[in-house]
């Protein structure tokens, strides 16, 4: 007798071939964020502890979320736009409120990635 040595191709297949492929998640991404935004210090400890089998790396995650605030930002909310009306409200100069933008966005990223230990000192303190 022949064994099953193939999935049957169906939605569920469908769904985690696409995100495995495309997105490069496999159920990892999503379950980390439900993890984190239900119980941020449980999931941090229970990674530190070694149950890392169905987390998204914390970096990458981290970049990841960064990348997709920045696009949201500056292509829903139209940031550059509020940016610029608060700048002339202070009176800035225009090449100084333009190089502070293009800075801004240029390493928003990086500047997420270094206010996360920042915040996390200031709210372990209050």
């Amino acid at each position: 007798m022949w064994s099953k040595k193939y999935k049957r191709i169906d939605r569920k297949y469908l769904i985690d071939e696409l995100q495995y492929n495309v997105l490069h998640t496999n159920k990892g991404f999503f379950y980390s964020l439900k993890k984190i935004l239900r119980n941020p210090r449980k999931t941090a400890k229970e990674f530190i502890e070694g149950s890392r089998v169905n987390h998204y790396k914390p970096i990458l995650l981290t970049f990841l979320l960064s990348g997709i605030s920045a696009f949201i930002s500056f292509k829903f909310l139209d940031t550059t736009r509020i940016m610029k009306e608060y700048y002339t409200s202070l009176k800035m100069p225009e090449t100084t409120s333009n190089n502070l933008m293009t800075f801004l966005s240029s390493y928003n990223s990086l500047i997420m990635l270094i206010s996360i230990p920042v915040i996390s000192i200031i709210t372990y303190l209050t």
